[in-house]
Order: C-alpha cells, then sequence, then structure tokens
C-alpha cells in the first residue's frame, strides 16, 4: 500500500468504469481509492481478491456491491455484508433470467442475508417450493420460517417464545469450526485480562490449554508469574497438572488458595514446597514445617517469610546450611547477638548478605569493610550506612568490585565521585553513572566516553537530560535503547520514535515507562507478545482506559470468528452468562451474528447504543426486531 494521499483526479479514475484494469490496480495500492477501486465492475479479478485479503470493511463492502466480482466472492461476503450484496445491481439481473436463483444461494450466504428485512419476496417462494433445500438446509429453513416477510411481525406472548428459544440455544450451542491452538489461547488469555470476574465459568480452559502444546504451558507460566487474576478454580486445576514449572508457578501467585498451598508444601517437589515457602499468603503452620526440611533451598525461602517470628531466629542461624544462614543475614529486626555472631560467619555468602542489610551497626559494617573477601567489601561499601570515615579508604581499594560498590553508595562524596571519573575499571564508572548522588556536572563527561558499558548503568540515572537522553537513544546499543524506553523523563518524541522500531527489547521498555501514552501502548499489544501484555495491563494509562486497547484487540478478533462461525463455544457461553457486565463494544459486536439468538440478546442489552438498536428494529428476525423496537421505545 502506498501510505501518500492521492491526488483529488485520482478518485475520479478509480470510480470510472473506462479505466484500465492495470491503472486500477495501480490505484488501489492507495487506502484512500481502495474503497472506489473494489466497486469498480472493470476491476479485475486478481485485483478484487488482492483488496479482500486486505480485511478492511469498507473496502470489502465495496466488492459485496461490484457486479463484476466472481460469484463465490459475492457469496462469501453475503454472510459478513449482506446488505450491500443485495444492493448489487447484478441482483435484478439474475432474477430475471435465472428466476430459481435463490436456490444456488449457499446455506452459509443465506445466514447473512436473512439478518435483512428487505430481501425480494419470490426468493421465499422459491424456497418454499423447493423440499430438497428445506431437507438439506434445515437449519436455514427454520431460520426462514421466522423472517418478517414470510412469518410477519411477531406476535403478541414473543417474549416467552423467545425466551425459550434462548434458554434452548444456551444449552445446545452451535459447533464451531476449530482454530488453531494459539489463536484459541490468545482469545482466552484477552478474555481472562479483561474479565476477571467471569474466569469462574471457564476454568475448565486451562486443563485444556495445558495440554494444547509446550509453547502454550511457557505462556500459562508467564502468566502466572506476572499475577494475572485467576480464578481458584483455574488455580486448582494447574495445580493438580503433573508440570513441575506449572506447580511452581500456582505456588507463587498470590491468589492461589491456602488450602492448595498447605497441599503443596506436603506433596510438592523441593522447588514446589521452596514456591509455597516464597508465598506470604502461605499460613504460618505450613511455614513452621518447611524450615526444617531436608532441603536447603526450601528453608533458604521459609526463613524469609513473615511468619517466622524473631524467636525462631535463635535456633535458625545454627543452620548447617551457609546459604540459608545468609537469607538470615539479610532478615531485617533481628536481634543485635545474631547480627553479632553472623558477622563472624565462616561462609563468606552469609558475611556478604549481612554487609548488604541496611539495619546492620556501623560497627559491624566496620568490621565487613575489612573483611579478606573483595565480595564482602564491596557490600559492605555500598551500604548506605558505612561510617564516612570508611570511604576514603575504600576508593583506593584493589578490587574493581569494592570501588564499584562504594560507587553505587547513595553517601558518596563529590570528591570520591571526582576520582571515580577517572578509575580504570569500566565496573566503577559503569557503577558510578547509575549513581543518584552522582553531581549533575559529570553525567555529561560519563556520557562522551561512548562506552556502551558505562551507557547502561548511565541510563538508570533519574535525574538526566532529555538532551542526554536522545543522545543514548541515537547512539546507544539495543540495551541502553531499551532503557531509554523506559526512563521517565525520556520525551514523547523519542518513545514514539523507538516505538516505530518495533522490537521486542524496546516494546519491554517502553510499556514499564509510566509516561509511555496509550497510543504506543496499543502498539505495544498488536506485537501479541504475551510477556508484553502481562508488563502492560498494570500501565497507569492502560488503567486509566479501563484496558480499552485490549477491548479493542479482542473486538478486532471477534468479528471475523463471528462471521465465519469458529469463535468457540466456551466464548458464547461466557458472553451469554455474563453479558450484561461486558463492555459494549464487546457485546454489540454479536449484533452481526449468524444466530439470531445471539442477535437479540443484544437488542435486550441494557447499554445498547441508539445506533445498533436501529440496525437491529430493521432485523429480518421477527424476535430481533421486536426486542429492539421495544428497547428504542424505553430509550425514547
Amino acid at each position: 500500500m502506498i501510505n501518500e494521499e492521492p491526488p483529488s483526479s485520482f478518485a475520479a479514475e478509480a470510480a470510472d468504469m473506462e479505466t484500465d484494469p492495470a491503472r486500477l490496480a495501480d490505484l488501489a495500492r492507495y487506502p484512500m481509492l481502495a474503497p472506489l477501486v473494489a466497486e469498480n465492475p472493470s476491476t479485475r479479478t486478481e485485483t478484487l481478491m488482492n483488496l479482500y485479503a486486505l480485511d478492511i470493511p469498507n473496502v470489502r463492502r465495496g466488492i459485496a456491491r461490484n457486479p463484476g466480482a466472481p460469484m463465490d466472492l459475492l457469496f462469501k461476503l453475503a454472510r459478513e455484508y449482506p446488505a450491500d450484496f443485495l444492493q448489487n445491481p447484478l441482483l435484478p439481473m439474475l432474477n430475471l433470467t435465472q428466476p430459481n436463483f435463490a436456490k444456488s444461494i449457499p446455506a452459509h450466504a443465506w445466514i447473512g442475508i436473512l439478518r435483512c428485512e428487505e430481501i425480494p419476496s419470490f426468493w421465499f417462494k422459491v424456497i418454499k417450493a423447493d423440499n430438497y433445500f428445506q431437507r438439506f438446509n434445515a437449519k436455514t429453513w427454520e431460520i426462514m420460517q421466522m423472517h418478517v416477510a414470510m412469518a410477519g411481525e411477531a406476535p403478541d406472548g414473543w417474549r416467552e417464545v423467545a425466551g425459550m428459544a434462548l434458554k434452548k440455544y444456551q444449552k445446545n450451542m452451535p459447533k464451531a469450526s476449530p482454530l488453531s491452538h494459539n489463536e484459541e489461547f490468545a482469545l482466552f488469555i484477552l478474555f481472562v485480562l479483561l474479565f476477571p470476574l467471569a474466569t469462574p465459568m471457564v476454568k475448565a480452559r486451562w486443563d485444556w490449554n495445558t495440554r494444547a502444546s509446550a509453547n502454550i504451558r511457557d505462556n500459562i507460566q508467564l502468566a502466572l508469574a506476572a499475577g494475572v487474576p485467576i480464578d481458584r478454580g483455574g488455580l486448582k486445576v494447574l495445580a493438580r497438572k503433573p508440570d513441575v514449572s506449572l506447580q511452581v508457578a500456582v505456588a507463587r501467585h498470590a491468589m492461589t488458595p491456602t488450602r492448595i498451598l498447605a497441599h503443596l508444601s506436603k506433596y510438592g517437589s523441593p522447588a514446589v514446597r521452596g514456591a509455597v515457602a516464597g508465598n506470604p499468603q502461605t499460613p504460618g503452620q505450613n511455614i513452621a514445617r518447611l524450615l526444617t526440611d531436608a532441603h536447603a533451598m526450601v528453608r533458604r525461602r521459609a526463613v524469609t517469610h513473615p511468619a517466622v517470628g524473631r524467636q525462631d531466629f535463635g535456633y535458625l542461624q545454627y543452620d548447617e546450611d551457609a546459604t540459608v544462614r545468609a537469607a538470615i543475614a539479610g532478615r531485617h529486626g533481628l536481634d543485635a547477638s545474631i547480627y553479632t555472631r553472623l558477622s563472624c560467619d565462616a561462609a563468606y555468602q552469609v558475611r556478604r548478605a549481612l554487609a548488604r542489610n541496611v539495619q546492620v551497626s556501623q560497627e559491624i559494617l566496620r568490621l565487613l569493610a575489612h573483611d579478606g573477601e573483595p565480595e564482602v567489601r564491596a557490600a559492605a561499601a555500598s551500604n548506605p550506612r558505612l561510617p564516612l570515615d570508611l570511604l576514603a579508604g575504600l576508593s583506593r581499594d584493589d578490587a574493581e568490585i569494592v570501588r564499584a560498590g562504594l560507587g553505587s553508595n547513595a553517601r558518596l562524596s563529590s570528591d570520591s565521585a571526582e576520582q571515580f571519573l577517572h578509575d580504570q575499571s569500566l565496573m566503577v564508572r559503569k557503577a558510578l553513572a547509575a549513581n543518584p548522588r552522582t553531581p549533575i556536572a559529570l553525567l555529561d563527561a560519563l556520557l562522551h566516553t561512548e562506552e556502551m558499558t558505562i551507557w547502561q548503568g548511565l541510563v538508570r540515572h533519574p535525574r538526566l537530560e532529555p538532551a542526554q537522553l536522545i543522545y543514548l537513544a541515537e547512539h546507544g546499543d539495543i540495551a541502553v535503547r531499551s532503557a531509554v524506553a523506559a526512563h521517565k523523563r525520556t520525551p514523547l518524541e523519542v518513545l514514539e520514535r523507538l516505538a516505530r522500531e518495533n522490537r521486542r527489547e524496546l516494546w519491554q521498555g517502553l510499556v514499564t515507562n509510566p509516561h509511555t501514552p496509550l497510543p504506543i501502548l496499543k502498539r505495544a499489544i498488536e506485537t501479541e507478545d504475551y510477556k508484553i501484555w502481562f508488563s502492560v495491563m498494570n500501565h497507569p494509562a492502560m488503567m486509566q482506559s479501563r484496558g480499552q486497547p485490549f477491548v479493542e484487540l479482542l473486538q478486532k478478533k471477534l468479528r471475523p470468528l463471528l462471521i465465519e462461525n469458529t469463535l468457540p463455544a466456551w466464548f458464547r457461553k461466557a458472553v451469554l452468562q455474563y453479558y450484561t457486565s461486558l463492555p459494549v463494544a464487546i457485546v454489540e459486536i454479536f449484533a452481526e451474528s449468524p444466530s439470531w439468538e445471539e442477535r437479540y440478546l443484544v437488542a435486550r442489552y441494557p447499554y445498547a447504543t441508539a445506533a445498533v438498536l436501529e440496525t437491529l428494529a430493521h432485523d429480518g428476525n421477527r424476535y430481533v426486531r421486536a426486542a429492539a423496537r421495544v428497547a428504542l421505545r424505553n430509550a425514547r
């Protein structure tokens, strides 16, 4: 397509039947002219097929009105755009030359046509006289008998008749052509994200999805890890799966019921028990058992749980595993005697964890700042409670990891910052660049090093100027540009430019930036990357819009599924059950449903717009039009 505005003279060419077909094919490349070319009888079949494939409503409607379009394509469009099909100038000619033309219309086209009230009356006479059609197209014949042209307007008592038909429809949903696993999973996740209160109704789909493919199981784990709201029934289904990775994800989920957590804490694998131990919702009695688990990883997670009391650490500090003791060393609010003992622990990992703890005393930090292990000294150097008189000595430490730790310290002095600006170690200068306390005057010097390692630290500095962020966006590698995308001070025009690159790494940065505007977030979710979806669902702009971009994406997916009868029954059932709670934009899609029962439901929807009700008031089905007309009268 040519994304430019064509000269005004091109529109006349596109609509002129005398225009050469080859020229029409060229003009069809302009989006503004495509509807005109689509309706032009001189347009070649090949061009029409290409235009049809674009899936643009105005273009398809133009093809439906084109007397030169192939009949099989017109029949296909009759299901989607029946009113336009019935306006096709070819039909009066066919009615004259082929009196039995109505019998050649396939059932799938009739399903769409019967939504319209204005249908040639003799078509019904032809079909009524054709026992073969009635026998082999029984469903179409049944719908035809409810058409206003055959049955007249709905009689008294129509509400009871339509209500019973709707209940019958809910019990016996029409079979849909199967979707691919990936298409159905995308639909399912959109439903879960947008309508969490309705998810109990579709809990069985979690089981179906876990059996679909390994790729879908991985995406379910992503959903669980991201905290996507899942009802208790769904979590119970997933917890029963023999897949350890799924059980771990369930054990970590904030909404997992305590009964499931208790079960997993007893019978799960070590990885699952460790995940249970790390869940703040796990009851204290289960944590008490996990504190004595045979596996150190489980105990390590358990000692960080808020249910563990201060008195318990009196014996836990003597755990035989160093990683467990290190986890204790990182805890806040313990007795000073425990910190003192751990400061002399034989395992450097324990002393390192203690050195990072902002609640340990300065005496302990002074001791650890002189530790023989560089990693311990580095942790002490990064601690904001480090005694100021130690800064100078640590700034001259031989180990670059120690100097880097000091470079990240929030209490770094201006003199030390100036010294580290000229340090030979990239690690040190990267830490300095990321330190929020680094003087603004030094940031330009760090920027002009042209070192990507330093830039990866610099781009995390919260006080970067917009001009500096622009420079990093233009010259940085993908890691730097992704961080620019996430930076709160990045100008809007830079965010727009990064979005146009359409790279996954950049999208991940953009969706975490609280200032990214809604139009960019909308383009992000159109990538259909589930990690992006789960990251963006709690974005401030997304929440303020009530998930509007997700609603629009679901709209885009639903319409063709509805028209082509590939919409899964579980989705239809959920809509019928919860339709009064769903957004107008979703419910009103069903105003084009091939099933009259669903159109009838839209006519009864309390928030239906006047435009949709006006359309349904002229529906071919006697019950749909009756319900819509009542709704319009009540609205007035």
